[in-house]
Parts: C-alpha cells; sequence; structure tokens
C-alpha cells in the first residue's frame, strides 16, 4: 500500500541508506532487522501494523515503522530524491553499483540540513 511521500532511512555510520515507499518494503526491512529487547514491542507493534494495513485494515504503518527505524539507530526523514534527476532507488531495487551514488545524495542531503 503507498505511504504518499517515501521515508529515507540512513544508518548511523552512513553506511546504509534505503527508500521506503510502500508498506510492503517497510515490512520487509522490519523483518531483516533484529530489534534489541528494550525495543521489542515497539518492533512488533510496527510489523502488526504494515500486516494489518496490507491486509487492508486502517493502521498507524507508517509512523510506528518510523518509531521503530529511530528506535534502531536510523536517521528518518521525508525522502528528499525526488526533487533530483537521478531518484535513488528503493529497498527492493538496490543494487551495488547503486552505492556510490545513494552515498553523493547522502551526503548532499546532509549538507543542505546543516545550512
Amino acid at each position: 500500500m503507498p505511504w504518499g511521500q517515501p521515508i529515507d532511512l540512513v544508518s548511523e555510520d552512513y553506511q546504509i541508506r534505503l527508500t521506503i515507499t510502500t508498506t510492503t518494503a517497510a515490512l520487509q526491512w522490519l523483518r531483516e532487522r533484529r530489534s534489541v529487547p528494550a525495543r521489542r514491542r515497539l518492533h512488533l507493534a510496527a510489523i502488526g501494523a504494515c500486516l494489518a494495513e496490507s491486509d487492508g485494515k486502517t493502521a498507524r504503518a507508517r509512523a510506528l515503522f518510523i518509531r521503530a527505524a529511530r528506535a534502531a539507530g536510523f536517521l528518518v526523514q521525508t525522502a528528499h530524491w525526488y526533487e533530483s534527476n537521478a531518484p535513488l532507488p528503493s529497498l527492493t531495487e538496490m543494487q551495488p553499483e547503486d552505492i556510490p551514488h545513494v552515498m553523493t545524495a547522502c551526503k548532499q542531503s546532509l549538507s543542505k540540513q546543516k545550512r
């Protein structure tokens, strides 16, 4: 299910940058991540909300996903890739050759935020 504006996730060490555009992509990301016991309830709540939303029920999947991603140490922001000529790949489309482009876009985005 589409989310409206995509969400960019950037890891603490800036090695990983992903763009989440749908509930399915968010669910995939949550399933691949391991949560520490202190954050497990939030992580499971986000998974449950994504599953409910993908079944057509109204849920707070986007909000819970953002909270879970932040709790996991990721910087979460509204995606800015739509402003550039070369869009960033989504989580399901990411390839190893995309990493230099993603890192450049990440650095540009961070420099814009510092201004």
